[in-house]
């Protein structure tokens, strides 16, 4: 049994309203607008905020850099002095150092004049001659460290006068390597130790010879220092080393060389 499907179909069509033209103005309405004046804007002037304290500060720094800068006048730098108190780095490193070195040079002349002491005391004249070379090494290197008022070196140099005509050696090394006045005068405001030395020595055999070699290693020794005030022959130490050799026929040759090199007059 077969389907007949030959018959059309009729598909209804939605009715389409119709489209109503958009109105236009009339040539004169738009010609009368365009024609119309248009109101001026009325613009007010801008007033800018009030600065903030730190907007002026601003505003016056770039004025500041604007502005010409002025000849600098330099002045003299003058370094404030330093107190008493008032110690630098480096100062106190140095201070530091010397007080150490004091320390060795103490205790070097202390070791020294123990060991003098001792060789005197045994009587063993080979090693008192060695000791006697070591504690003058070591007291001359310890008087350096030494900080004597000026009465207390005169004091010292005084003892060391009495030292000489006792012809005590040791004591004589002790007395300079402890800050003793090499250019003191006695008692009686006449001699210095140097020449009481060569007053005293019997020769180049005596070991008060040494004490003159010390005493002419020590700066600022007066090597032609003469009486004042006296009606004597007033000889300085070469003059009156010279004049025992010639007159007393005295061994003075070390003693004689040793004050020659050091410049001294006769």
């Amino acid at each position: 049994m077969g389907c007949s499907c030959s018959r059309p179909i009729n598909v209804a069509k939605a009715p389409v309203a119709p489209v109503t033209p958009t109105p236009t103005l009339p040539e004169v309405a738009v010609t009368a607008a365009q024609a119309a004046p248009v109101p001026a804007v009325t613009v007010a002037p801008a007033t800018a905020p009030p600065l903030s304290e730190a907007a002026q500060a601003a505003q016056a720094a770039q004025a500041a850099q604007a502005a010409p800068v002025p000849a600098a006048t330099v002045f003299p730098v003058t370094a404030p002095p330093l107190s008493e108190v008032a110690v630098t780095a480096a100062q106190a490193a140095q201070v530091a150092v010397t007080a150490a070195a004091a320390q060795a040079a103490q205790a070097a002349f202390e070791a020294a004049l123990k060991a003098a002491l001792t060789a005197e005391n045994n009587r063993y004249p080979d090693p008192l001659r060695e000791c006697i070379d070591n504690l003058v090494a070591a007291a001359l290197v310890y008087r350096t460290t030494m900080m004597l008022s000026e009465q207390e070196a005169r004091k010292r140099g005084r003892a060391l006068i009495e030292a000489i005509y006792n012809e005590n050696v040791i004591e004589c090394l002790r007395l300079i390597g402890e800050g003793a006045d090499v250019n003191a005068l006695d008692s009686i405001g006449k001699d210095t130790p140097l020449l009481c030395v060569c007053y005293t020595t019997s020769g180049d055999s005596d070991p008060l010879t040494k004490v003159a070699e010390t005493l002419l290693a020590v700066p600022g020794l007066n090597i032609n220092y003469v009486r004042e005030n006296t009606t004597r022959w007033n000889p300085t130490a070469l003059g009156l080393i010279a004049n025992r050799m010639r007159d007393k026929r005295e061994i003075h040759d070390n003693l004689f060389q040793m004050l020659e090199k050091k410049g001294a007059n006769v």
